[in-house]
């Protein structure tokens, strides 16, 4: 199961860069608007990375920082590319959606861990 985590990992990230460097990259999900995708986008990453190096106290916080980097990083580089433009409001959505996706796989551990101790009582 590791192996596929990360290979899902580096798949999200290759694609979740082409999309916010390259002009004219198709938007994901299709119909939906841009804010939504990148909100999308980085639940998912935040998620994978969350899943890749656990959901210790350490694991938790790095994978909120590395995917919050990928996210201002990506977005201030789009400074430099002049067909795209960065934009505070794509950013808070990177941003939510790190918190969501990191969060949420926490939450969902906890959850597994409550109701393992429920059942051996």
């Amino acid at each position: 199961m590791g192996v596929v985590i990360w290979i899902l990992l580096a798949a999200s990230a290759v694609a979740i860069a082409v999309g916010s460097l390259v002009s004219g990259a198709p938007t994901w999900p299709p119909g939906v608007s841009p804010g939504v995708s990148h909100l999308l986008a980085y639940t998912l990453l935040g998620a994978l990375v969350t899943l890749a190096l656990g959901t210790s106290v350490r694991g938790l916080l790095t994978a909120f920082l590395l995917t919050a980097l990928a996210g201002m990083g990506l977005e201030a580089l789009q400074l430099k590319i002049p067909a795209r433009t960065f934009s505070f409001f794509y950013l808070a959505m990177n941003m939510v959606g790190t918190v969501v996706g990191v969060g949420g796989v926490a939450l969902l551990r906890w959850v597994r861990l409550v109701r393992e101790r429920e059942r051996r009582v």
